[in-house]
């Protein structure tokens, strides 16, 4: 055998193999280059939107109070007035409770009755009595309403609210009660008008 020839064709192998090594550790960087450098793909995350009615905020819940029997044995409360209440009316009143009636049940708020200062003073009925009808003894009764103001003055004309069954004595009644003296009247303490009734009646006494 050749020496030569053996020998170079050894070389030429052993580069052969050393160019293949090489080529695959480039092959190897290049693809771990690669794919360290490339950028991650990023999926498609696109939103959507969902329009919600307006609905507004529940009430809260209302609560009933528990009711007893036994609430009624004591004073009825009742509630402070807000800001801007109106007043209510200071008129005084008087508590009318049934009787056999438990407390706080069966009351009926009354308002203070009007009363009378003194007496109403009226003329005598002689001095209005016709002296025809005297003479004819005619008689009769006459029912008059007069009207006055806190002062005790007369308001207006009297009025009569049953007839005698004469128009003269009527008449009769009518100019007693406008020249009549009337009594002032309160309600409570507050002067208040009033309205007075008369049964006037016209007698023969003997």
């Amino acid at each position: 055998m050749n020496y030569h020839f053996f020998h170079g064709d050894f070389l030429s192998r052993r580069a052969l193999a050393f160019s293949g090594i090489a080529a695959f550790h480039i092959l190897i960087a290049y693809l771990l280059l690669t794919a360290l450098v490339q950028p991650p793909r990023l999926e498609d995350t696109r939103m959507t939107g969902v329009v919600l009615p307006n609905i507004p905020p529940a009430a809260p819940p209302q609560t009933t109070p528990d009711f007893h029997p036994s609430d009624l044995s004591g004073p009825i409360p009742v509630p402070e007035p807000g800001p801007g209440a109106l007043p209510q009316d200071q008129s005084p009143v008087v508590a009318v409770v049934s009787e056999g009636s438990p407390a706080g049940v069966g009351m009926v708020v009354a308002p203070v009755p009007i009363r009378p200062l003194g007496a109403n003073q009226l003329p005598n009925t002689e001095d209005y009595y016709p002296p025809d009808l005297r003479r004819l003894e005619v008689q009769g009764a006459t029912h008059v309403r007069v009207c006055v103001d806190a002062q005790g003055a007369r308001q207006g004309e009297p009025v009569i609210e049953e007839s005698s069954g004469n128009a003269r004595l009527d008449l009769g009644a009518l100019n007693i009660a406008r020249h009549g003296r009337y009594a002032r009247s309160v309600q409570g303490n507050t002067p208040v008008g009033n309205c007075f009734r008369f049964r006037i009646a016209f007698r023969i006494t003997r």
